[in-house]
């Protein structure tokens, strides 16, 4: 058994050159680095690689980056013989077959997960436990998880407490097993139905609460796209519709979105009730991306959907939705008319949060146009609905709310702000901790003074590429303390819907 150690590149590099290779790795600096990337800087693998290459020197006039371009498929590409020294597949299943038959089906299911998010043990566990047809606790996950990581088949992910997968070679090595044993429908099917549950479950939370559905986006991703494949537009309609607070809030990744939206009404979805949801989803998007028109048309046709199925739920998100496009196209009469219909709807099920929601939403879309007076008096209807609630994050929502009634922008209406601040004023209704950071901390950059153009460590890998690097990136290049005034009363609100 063979542990997976890795070198750094230039550790690689020297490898490489050893195998007698230094004139060609001279001439092809890059092909080389993209080369030992490509053998994900592996000792056994660049071993190989290099004596493959080594005959086909006098191949090409670029022999590097021939080479590095044919190994499409790595451990096909890098497989010499079946001698376990000078394999990759036979080094992984030297650790593969000492495992006992039930750690072997385990090992092999946990390709299904991405590489970049791997699992925890939770998240592992649900998925055996589906595979298995038992219940599985967390602390038998763990120590599957342990016997795994003992046999050098499992790692913790850096930077990720509480997380762990596997290096991409044994991802490949698991993802063949599993087909091979003609578990790769079961296993993909069991982690969509983990994420749904979980994601359903912690539908109305937050960064605060649930963090580690941060994570779980590569997968979610993963999981949408093996349902294209497939293809099942119930399953991606699902997909893309149960865990919609999250990318309201949190993932804002429309282009995605938007993708397995359209994929799952091209499927032609059976279900009516979930068809409207996912074209009330799909004028969510367009509303964000102020696409305001195809907005309105897709609202309409989710609209007479829920009411043909009966959905007062339904409906009454809808015509919400309807209110704030209203508010922004300057239509006041018929926005409060349809939110006038909303409030009678939640009140007519009780639903007193989301009432106090749909003020505070509204009063957002009136300060986005710069109608401080007007926002204000929603404001205070939904902090005497949250005061009776007696939720303090939803109270200390309407505080902030309130002050930005009292001190909005004083130069500019929302026509008048660049684009992306204009955008950012529609979407970040909620401010998580994170962004909270760059609020706090960064406020010195509207003075003019020097401003770092790195992300701290402690910012997670969905925010590093995505909503809160585009937020910081729009903060770096403006240098207006109005700009800065503009994004600050933008301070959090919960979306429920």
């Amino acid at each position: 058994m063979h542990p997976l150690d890795v070198m750094t590149e230039a550790q690689a590099l020297q490898l490489l050159g050893s195998e007698g290779l230094e004139a060609a790795l001279q001439a092809e600096p890059e092909a080389a680095q993209q080369l030992c990337k490509l053998c994900a800087y592996h000792p056994l693998a660049l071993s190989l690689a290099a004596r493959r290459l080594l005959r086909r020197l006098k191949d090409a006039p670029q022999p590097i980056a021939a080479f590095t371009a044919a190994l499409k498929v790595r451990l096909r590409g890098l497989e010499i013989n079946a001698d376990p020294l000078e394999s990759l597949r036979a080094n992984f299943d030297l650790s593969y077959d000492a495992l006992p038959a039930q750690s072997q089906k385990r090992y092999r299911a946990l390709a299904v997960f991405s590489l970049a998010a791997g699992f925890s043990a939770a998240g592992a566990g649900a998925v055996w436990s589906m595979l298995e047809e038992v219940e599985m606790d967390g602390e038998e996950a763990r120590q599957e998880i342990e016997r795994l990581q003992d046999a050098l088949l499992v790692f913790p992910l850096p930077d990720a407490p509480g997380r762990f997968g596997l290096h991409d070679l044994l991802r490949e090595h698991a993802a063949e097993k599993l087909a091979a044993a003609g578990e790769t429908e079961a296993a993909g099917g069991a982690l969509a139905e983990y994420l749904l549950a979980e994601f359903d479950e912690h539908s109305l939370d937050d960064l605060d609460t649930a963090s580690y559905l941060e994570t779980e986006y590569d997968n979610l991703r993963l999981s949408a796209e093996w349902a294209m494949q497939r293809p099942d537009g119930k399953l991606l309609a699902r997909l893309a519709t149960v865990p919609r607070n999250w990318f309201y809030n949190i993932f804002r990744a429309w282009d995605d979105w938007l993708v397995w939206l359209k994929r799952a009404l091209e499927l032609e979805l059976e279900d009516q009730r979930l068809k409207a949801n996912v074209l009330k989803a799909i004028g969510d998007v367009q509303q964000f991306r102020d696409e305001r028109d195809a907005a309105l048309e897709s609202y309409a046709q989710a609209l007479a959907l829920f009411r043909a199925v009966g959905a007062k739920l339904g409906e009454a998100n809808v015509l919400a939705a309807l209110s704030r496009v209203k508010v922004r196209q300057g239509k006041f009469a018929e926005a409060e008319q349809d939110l006038g219909q909303v409030i009678t709807m939640r009140r007519a099920i009780r639903s007193l949060y989301d009432e106090g929601i749909d003020y505070g939403n509204f009063a957002i879309a009136l300060l986005a146009i710069n109608k401080p007076q007007e926002a204000q008096t929603y404001v205070l209807k939904a902090q005497d609905i949250f005061q009776h609630i007696g939720e303090p994050s939803l109270i200390q929502w309407v505080q902030r709310l309130l002050a930005a009634c009292s001190r909005p922008p004083r130069h500019w209406g929302r026509s008048a702000m660049p684009a992306p601040l204009r955008r950012l004023s529609l979407c970040l209704r909620m401010i998580t901790p994170k962004c909270a950071w760059l609020l706090q901390t960064r406020s010195k950059h509207w003075t003019g003074s020097p401003v770092t153009t790195e992300l701290p460590p402690g910012i997670g890998l969905r925010y590093k590429s995505g909503k809160l690097a585009r937020l910081w990136e729009c903060l770096r290049t403006k240098r207006s303390s109005n700009n800065w005034a503009t994004i600050a009363w933008m301070m959090p609100g919960p979306r429920p819907r």
